[in-house]
């Protein structure tokens, strides 16, 4: 990131992390949070007039040069408490802050199952299954499993997502828990049926 920014600060940034309250390795985007934290820190130290957008692309562009990787929306964090529709069409991502009604209130209870998860072989699975995936001809039993996830991923989270953008912008906490339970027995359904661990 010090490169990416050389023509226009002087000098680096030193950031002690001693203490977070995220839990890591837990699918909470800890590893973007701190991506975002470091272009955060940067563009107000040197008054860089990057947008919360442009924050959110240069912490993925950092973070996909280190190990730990990871996908276009865990950089949703940088809107902090703002919830935020979050679209992809290829590279291209739009960020749609959205907002409750007046009066309305939305709690949510995250809770640790215990379980892991592998962010790069979850990207490889799926850059596997993009744009068309494996072929009918020579592998017919993984074309079937590719066009189940693209999908999921696609029409199918398209109908769950939008349902649920519409629930929320209507504060309707029981719809929105239904269309969360809708979404996880399918998605394990469909990892049953592959006979993998679940991607999430």
């Amino acid at each position: 990131m010090y490169l990416h920014f050389s023509p226009l600060i002087s000098q680096g940034v030193e950031i002690d992390n001693y203490d977070t309250t995220l839990p890591l390795r837990k699918g909470l985007s800890s590893s973007a949070a701190f991506c975002v934290l470091m272009a955060r820190a940067f563009n107000l130290l040197y008054n860089l007039q990057y947008s919360t957008r442009g924050e959110m692309e240069l912490a993925y562009r950092g973070e996909t040069t280190t190990p730990s990787q990871c996908g276009r929306m865990d950089q949703g964090c940088a809107f902090g408490p703002i919830p935020v529709l979050m679209s992809f069409d290829g590279d291209f991502l739009d960020c749609q802050p959205l907002t409750l009604p007046p009066g309305k209130a939305l709690h949510f209870v995250i809770v640790d199952l215990g379980a892991s998860k592998d962010t790069p072989q979850i990207l490889r699975s799926l850059a596997e299954a993009y744009p068309v995936g494996a072929s009918a001809t020579t592998d017919p039993d993984l074309h079937v499993v590719h066009s189940k996830v693209r999908d999921f991923l696609g029409p199918t989270n398209e109908r769950l997502l939008s349902a649920a953008t519409d629930a929320f912008l209507k504060g309707d906490a029981p719809t929105i828990g239904a269309l969360m339970n809708e979404f996880q027995v399918r998605e394990c359904l469909r990892s049953h049926l592959e006979g993998k661990e679940l991607w999430w």
